[in-house]
C-alpha cells in the first residue's frame, strides 16, 4: 500500500524542531481511524490547531490533514516551511520519502515510505528515482484516504 504501518524504526522522542504540530488524541478523534491509519496521521488531523487558530472557517476542515512530502535531501526546505505553516496554526504531517528523514522527524509527524518504493537524495525529473518517489506519493495518499477516514 505504500506505507510501512509499524513504526518500530521510528525515533521515540524525536522533536519537530520546535514548530508545535498540535495533537487531537485527547478530543476522542482517534476512535475514528482504521488499524492502519499512521499515527502521524491521526495525531495531525484537522487543518488548523483549534488550541491557536482563530480562523472562522477552521471547522469545515476537521477531517482534513495536510500532507508535505519531502526527503531528507530536502530537510532544510522542510525546515523553512514547517517554521511558515506553524506561524499560521496549521497542522501537517510528512510523506517521509526515505528512512531517514522518517527517524529524523518520528511516527508523530512522519509517515514512513514502504522501504520498496523509498527514495533517498535529490533526483532529476523524470529520472526512474523521480518517477519512483512521484508514484509513491500518490500511494501513500492513497492509502491514507482509504485506511483514516480523512480528505487529504
Amino acid at each position: 500500500n505504500g506505507i510501512r504501518t509499524e513504526d518500530s524504526n521510528a525515533t521515540s522522542g524525536s522533536t519537530n524542531q520546535g514548530f508545535g504540530n498540535a495533537t487531537n488524541s485527547s478530543n476522542g478523534r482517534k476512535e475514528r481511524f482504521g488499524a492502519n491509519c499512521p499515527l502521524a496521521v491521526q495525531e495531525n488531523v484537522g487543518l488548523f490547531d483549534d488550541s491557536q487558530s482563530n480562523s472562522t472557517v477552521k471547522n469545515n476542515f476537521r477531517d482534513v490533514v495536510l500532507l508535505v512530502a519531502c526527503n531528507f535531501a530536502y530537510k532544510d526546505f522542510l525546515t523553512n516551511w514547517q517554521f511558515l505553516a506553524s506561524k499560521l496554526h496549521l497542522q501537517w504531517a510528512v510523506l517521509a520519502m526515505d528512512e531517514e528523514l522518517y527517524n529524523y522527524l518520528g511516527n508523530q509527524t512522519a509517515v514512513s515510505s514502504d522501504p520498496n518504493f523509498a527514495v533517498g537524495g535529490e533526483q532529476t525529473f523524470r529520472a526512474p528515482g523521480f518517477n519512483t518517489l512521484s508514484c509513491n506519493k500518490i500511494r501513500m495518499v492513497l492509502s491514507i484516504v482509504e485506511n483514516c477516514n480523512v480528505d487529504v
